[in-house]
């Protein structure tokens, strides 16, 4: 359904009719010829023939012009705006407008009061977001800037996509999903001309890895999620275009750079798992985090004995049968054999709290208090196992390690 949502004021003082009124004018919007109307809702519904037309405004605003240039409407009443209570008003009276996903917005603000492009931005947001409309158009009749009577009608779309990559880039940056600008980076791409598509097509190369790459960090899947960054910074380095109306995109990229400098220098495994674990962990994506870390003690360890670190027996077998006796060791009040104490207890504690993440922390023992705890202590186990690599205290034998982790049968 197509709806209009045109806002009304109250016009300027007319000396002449010693009241007021909006002027007459010739509005033209894009390259649609020059209309004569005093709104320019009018014009709209001429060029657009709507289903449906919401006309918004104070009981001070200008009816009687609505009534003769609009005539089929409904009429909504909203307080100036003038305090913090009458912007929440304001807000509920449009939320209660019949919007939904069907439906195609236009809005036309030239009319408004000051404070209504501002608050507008919200309403936008709100209406796409919450409502999952689309918003076709946001214009505004530039009366000032009229030449031989005709005043240019903008659309000031651009403001609203403007807003929605800030959107996008912020839930990528702070949570490591792409997929919101993967969709307007798709969405731009369709609009190019087909004859000029093949000179942007590393964009749409771009949109199809920051999905695979926001699937990765959703499964955690920390090997694809590192070649991803990869090839999206491979695909960047042949960007040399990028078209006016994703000129933003310019801060995503610069911000992929930044993410894959900080794994360029390093050469071990289990360095580039750990420092996902500490991003995954500052992006809020604790139950990921927490698998990470769980599997970079493993790669640590295999990888500081020269073992295949993708060899699932060494992984799931045979060095958690060598972590299992070091902690019953522990237990019992006796020295551990292969691994340091603390090492061992670190292990352990990852390895309490990722069976509770795994199991939704559905166990009768689990309190709101472990939600907060839990993250916390994430973090504890982080930090204490950097220091417990720096310091080099996680081995008691390597070589008595090695000889069971490359028997036969194991342990």
């Amino acid at each position: 359904m197509k709806i209009l949502i045109s806002i009304l004021g109250r016009g300027q003082f007319n000396k002449e009719i010693n009241n007021y009124d909006y002027s007459l004018t010739k509005y033209q919007i894009e390259n649609n010829e020059p209309i004569e109307s005093k709104l320019v809702g009018d014009i709209l519904n001429k060029i657009e023939q709507f289903d449906k037309i919401y006309v918004i405004g104070t009981n001070e605003s200008l009816w009687n012009v609505a009534d003769e240039y609009i005539k089929d409407y409904e009429k909504i009443i909203i307080p100036y705006g003038t305090n913090y209570e009458e912007f929440w008003e304001m807000f509920e009276v449009f939320v209660k407008l019949d919007i939904n996903s069907d439906s195609e917005i236009y809005f036309d603000v030239t009319h408004g009061f000051r404070s209504i492009p501002i608050f507008l931005s919200t309403i936008l947001n709100f209406f796409t977001k919450v409502k999952g409309a689309s918003i076709k158009g946001v214009y505004y009749g530039i009366f000032e800037a009229k030449k031989d009577n005709i005043t240019p009608v903008i659309n000031m779309l651009p403001l609203l996509e403007m807003n929605s990559f800030i959107d996008a880039f912020s839930i990528f940056h702070k949570f490591s999903d792409g997929r919101d600008i993967s969709n307007i980076i798709n969405e731009k791409f369709r609009q190019i001309p087909n004859n000029y598509k093949k000179n942007f097509s590393g964009l749409n190369i771009l949109s199809k890895e920051l999905e695979f790459y926001s699937k990765t960090v959703g499964l955690s899947a920390i090997k694809f999620y590192i070649e991803s960054l990869n090839k999206m910074s491979i695909n960047i380095g042949k960007i040399d275009k990028i078209p006016p109306n994703l000129k933003a995109i310019e801060f995503l990229l610069e911000n992929i750079k930044t993410e894959v400098e900080i794994f360029s220098k390093i050469e071990k495994e289990w360095e580039k798992f750990f420092i996902s674990a500490k991003l995954l962990y500052e992006k809020n994506r604790y139950a990921q985090s927490l698998t990470v870390l769980r599997e970079t003690i493993i790669t640590y360890v295999l990888e500081e004995l020269n073992l295949d670190i993708l060899d699932e027996s060494l992984r799931e077998t045979k060095l958690n049968n060598l972590l299992k006796q070091d902690y019953m060791l522990i237990n019992q009040k006796e020295k551990p054999i292969y691994f340091t104490k603390k090492f061992i207890q670190l292990n352990q504690q990852i390895r309490e709290l990722r069976n509770k993440s795994n199991h939704a922390f559905l166990a009768k023992s689990v309190g709101e208090k472990d939600i907060k705890n839990s993250i916390d202590n994430l973090k504890k186990y982080i930090d204490t196992f950097e220091k417990i690599v720096e310091s080099n205290k996680i081995f008691i034998d390597k070589n008595k390690i090695l000889n069971v982790m490359i028997s036969a049968n194991g342990i």
